[in-house]
């Protein structure tokens, strides 16, 4: 009989290290393998179509194309009421052809980051879902999460719900870039940065 395995993805939180040990604790009991995944080198972008998401593709390009690793484009579409739109005035998806549109979202984030980087690793991911949890699982693990935002301080109204939400709960460190912020030369002054760490309560 084949012996059964187990496959635990873990991030560094204590959520994942009690998930370690839960099944620990059940192959102990009824046998099998204990598999621990864990996603590294990898810098997810949230786009929504909007200038300021691009902005962010090219900035992270940019930084990966520097120091390494795989660049992650991820985009939520078709829930409502809140739309994947990580930055005031960006795209939001019809019911009818919201597929299409945002297939058309990705790609254009992809081509964007090919034309800057062309021998740079990129990957993207698809999720019909509301924005922020689509977010968070995929940054879950992830070296950093950027996203575009047109705001030039902090409760001026513009950083809008997702990127705050993501920013308060945030998987793994989260840089915010400003569309003026890229230059055809690749300079890029993030708006904030927030750590792994969330705030006290």
């Amino acid at each position: 009989m084949k012996q059964r395995g187990v496959v635990v993805g873990v991030d560094g939180s204590a959520a994942a290290e009690a998930a370690v040990l839960w099944t620990a604790d059940e192959l102990a009991r009824g046998g099998g393998e204990l598999v621990v995944v864990h996603a590294w080198g990898a810098e997810v972008v949230g786009v929504d179509g909007s200038a300021a998401a691009e902005a962010a593709v090219l900035w992270t390009a940019d930084e990966l194309a520097r120091g390494g690793g795989e660049l992650v484009v991820v985009h939520a579409w078709g829930a409502e009421p809140e739309a994947a739109c990580y930055a005031a005035g960006g795209h939001r998806t019809d019911p009818v052809d919201g597929f299409s549109q945002a297939c058309q979202v990705v790609e254009r984030a992809l081509a964007l980051a090919r034309e800057r980087h062309p021998t740079l690793e990129i990957g993207s991911s698809l999720v019909r879902g509301r924005a922020t949890p689509v977010l968070l699982r995929a940054a879950a693990g992830a070296d950093l999460l950027v996203l575009g935002s047109s705001a030039h301080r902090a409760g001026d109204g513009r950083l809008g719900t997702v990127l705050l939400a993501c920013l308060r709960w945030p998987p793994c460190p989260v840089v915010v870039v400003q569309p003026e912020a890229v230059t055809p030369l690749g300079m890029a002054t993030p708006v904030r940065e927030a750590s792994h760490e969330p705030p006290a309560l």
